[in-house]
């Protein structure tokens, strides 16, 4: 939340449109947002013995932490900018020096922003309230495999399979 009022006061933007401006249009994720609500249809939540969430889904304040939603095709788009910038591409959103550091390790099997596996796979895993999601990218094949479900849970089933060489 600390990063979120920084950018909100530094930039006078909201966090949900600097994050579509800077991040997430320049990498072809443009429907994926942080806005609180939502303005474009999208699938309602459900806890992992199948009950609806009331309201079909939660609001979070803090959305830097909590507030994406997006698409497995999103969640890829932006493991593929990684994986851009780490092939230097030319064009990569993401700087090299940084990308470099995402993949490097921190803390206990953790990146910058992805957890290491102890092969060439990286990944991040979501979940909030009625929804789970797991993205994970092949650093050698640069192989990239998302999901995501409105059922917590549900994923579970995925984990193991995405994560494996």
């Amino acid at each position: 939340m600390v990063l979120q009022s920084l950018i909100e006061d530094v930039t006078g933007m909201d966090f949900a449109t600097y994050t579509a401006k800077e991040v997430l249009e320049p990498v072809g994720a443009s429907r994926a947002t942080f806005a609180i609500a939502p303005a474009t249809p999208f699938a309602h939540g459900c806890y992992e013995d199948g009950q609806s969430l009331q309201g079909g889904f939660r609001r979070h304040p803090e959305s830097a932490a909590a507030g994406l939603w997006a698409t497995a095709s999103d969640l890829a788009k932006v493991f593929q900018a990684v994986l851009h910038a780490l092939g230097g591409l030319r064009h990569a959103i993401i700087p090299v020096a940084l990308a470099e550091r995402m993949v490097t390790p921190v803390s206990q099997g953790s990146g910058l922003g992805v957890f290491l596996s102890p092969g060439p796979t990286i990944s991040h895993q979501g979940r909030n309230h009625g929804f789970d999601s797991i993205v994970a990218a092949n650093l050698k094949t640069g192989q990239i495999r998302a999901a995501v479900t409105n059922r917590n849970g549900a994923i579970n089933s995925y984990t193991q399979q995405l994560l494996s060489e």
